[in-house]
C-alpha cells in the first residue's frame, strides 16, 4: 500500500512487472518531508538507497527510521487508540544523532523480519521421534524461568525458547503459539522444524532491538503528551 519506491520500465520494456537491470526506480517520499528532514538533520538527501548517515541520508534510511518508531513499544502504547482507528503521526523532527541511531536499529529490524539476517541463536530441537504435534505447552526452566522449552508431544520439544518470545504477539496472535496450533495433529517437516527454531530466534533478537529503540526514544523524546 505504501511502497518506498515506484518502478519505471524504460521505453520498449515488456511490462511494469518486468523489472530487470534496465528498470528505473524513484523514491515515493513526499518532497516536503524530505526537505524538512534534510534541513533539520543538516544532511544532503540522496535519491536512491542509503546515505553515509554523516553527511547524507537516503530513502532507505528514512524507511529504517520510520520502521523503528512504528515498532517502538512506547509509540504503540502512547498512540494505541489512534492505531486502532487510523494512522497516527510519525514524528519527523529528530535530532541527527537520534535519527541515525533509530535508522540503523530500524534497518536491523527490517533485515531480521525479511530473513536477510540470520538470528543470533535458534531454538534447538534435540530429540528424534515422530515429529507429530499432539499437545504443546511452554515449560520454564527450573534454573531460569525466563527461558524454557516448548513441548510438542511427550518426548519432543524446542529448547532454549525465551518466555518473552513465546508470549510475543503480532496483532491479536501469539505467534509461537499460533504457529503450532495450526499444525496440531500432523507431522512437522524438517523445513518446518528449522523455520520454527529460526522464528523463535528472530523474535528474540527483534525484541532486543526494540528495547534499544525504546532506550533511544527515552533519551531523545520525539513526542509529548500533547501530541497523543
Amino acid at each position: 500500500m505504501f511502497p518506498l519506491y515506484t518502478h519505471l520500465v524504460p521505453k520498449g520494456g515488456k511490462s511494469a512487472r518486468a523489472l530487470g537491470p534496465g528498470a528505473l526506480k524513484e523514491h515515493n517520499l513526499v518532497a516536503k518531508v524530505v526537505e524538512d528532514l534534510a534541513g533539520n538533520l543538516a544532511m544532503k538527501f540522496v535519491e536512491v538507497g542509503s546515505g553515509d548517515l554523516r553527511k547524507t541520508f537516503g530513502p532507505e534510511d528514512v524507511f529504517g527510521y520510520v520502521y523503528a518508531v512504528l515498532h517502538s513499544s512506547m509509540f504503540r502504547s502512547d498512540f494505541g487508540a489512534q492505531l486502532k482507528t487510523g494512522f497516527p503521526r510519525v514524528p519527523l523532527t529528530p535530532e541527527k544523532s537520534s535519527f541515525v541511531e533509530l535508522s540503523r536499529l530500524g534497518s536491523k529490524l527490517v533485515n531480521l523480519h525479511t530473513l536477510q539476517t540470520a538470528p543470533s541463536k535458534v531454538a534447538e530441537f534435540p530429540i528424534s521421534d515422530d515429529d507429530f504435534v499432539r499437545k504443546f505447552d511452554f515449560q520454564p526452566s527450573a534454573s531460569d524461568p525466563a527461558v524454557g522449552k516448548v513441548a510438542i508431544n511427550k518426548t519432543q520439544y524446542f529448547d532454549g525458547v525465551p518466555f518473552a518470545a513465546w508470549v510475543h504477539h503480532v496483532g491479536r496472535y501469539q505467534v509461537c503459539h499460533q504457529w503450532l496450533k495450526e499444525r496440531i495433529g500432523r507431522k512437522l517437516s524438517y523445513d518446518e522444524i528449522v523455520a520454527y527454531g529460526r522464528m523463535v530466534g528472530t523474535i528474540s533478537d527483534g525484541l532486543a532491538i526494540v528495547t534499544k529503540i525504546d532506550e533511544t526514544l527515552a533519551l531523545h523524546p520525539l513526542w509529548t503528551h500533547a501530541d497523543r
